[in-house]
């Protein structure tokens, strides 16, 4: 008798130590992004309007930069650049199709940097002369330095020449290289808290798809914005 629950809790034994280590691991970053991005389901915005409810998957391989790090990896990397930030609505509408992409792909280098805090903020007085409101940080304007031309002008100055990273902002690079910059969802939505139909949702889907073939062969713009 003795020996057979003896047995019998060597076999539960052996089921838990089994599940545990069968169990999937995952990441800080991946854990907080998911509830960076999640925590806003079912809120409304100050202005009363609801958040897109957003489903982020676990094993979303996201890794948290800073900006020094982005600039670094802009620099010598291969990976896809998510620039966002969880309250942005375009950015809600954009992010969990940006990691549907990698996860077809079987793409895993994803680094996500929300640099909001350190944008510049600019406008034009009555006089027509640009005041700047906030100055924006050294390496936010050395990231907008790097991408260049690829950025879209500063709204409402009325000078093309300034440049400014609007959200989402998705960069792909390779081995220091920009390949595709993508900014904003696509041309035909036109309200951020309405989700992406299917046609929407493939038209973004495959031009992620397509980006990501463009740094994988390394290594083995949208209008509406924040």
């Amino acid at each position: 008798m003795k020996k057979g629950i003896i047995i019998g809790i060597i076999c539960l034994v052996v089921l838990i130590i089994g599940g545990l280590l069968l169990r999937p691991h995952y990441t800080e970053d991946e854990i907080n992004f998911k509830k960076e991005y999640e925590k806003f389901n079912n809120k409304k915005t100050a202005e009363g309007k609801k958040y897109l409810n957003v489903d982020i998957i676990k094993d979303n391989n996201i890794k948290y930069k800073t900006a020094e790090e982005v600039i670094k990896s802009l620099q010598n990397d291969t990976a896809v650049i998510y620039f966002g930030f969880p309250e942005c609505p375009w950015c809600r509408n954009l992010v969990t199709v940006l990691l549907e992409a990698t996860k077809e792909k079987k793409y895993s280098n994803i680094y996500y940097a929300n640099i909001l805090s350190i944008r510049d903020q600019k406008h034009l007085d009555e006089e027509g002369n640009i005041v700047v409101d906030k100055e924006g940080t050294e390496e936010y304007k050395k990231i907008v330095e790097i991408l260049g031309n690829n950025l879209g002008e500063y709204e409402g100055l009325n000078d093309p020449s300034i440049k400014r990273l609007y959200f989402p902002t998705v960069v792909f690079v390779s081995a220091g290289e920009v390949k595709a910059v993508h900014i904003g969802t696509v041309d035909s939505q036109k309200d951020p808290y309405i989700k992406l139909d299917k046609k929407q949702h493939d038209e973004l889907l495959k031009i992620f798809k397509q980006n990501i073939e463009l740094i994988e062969s390394k290594t083995c713009s949208g209008v509406n914005k924040c």
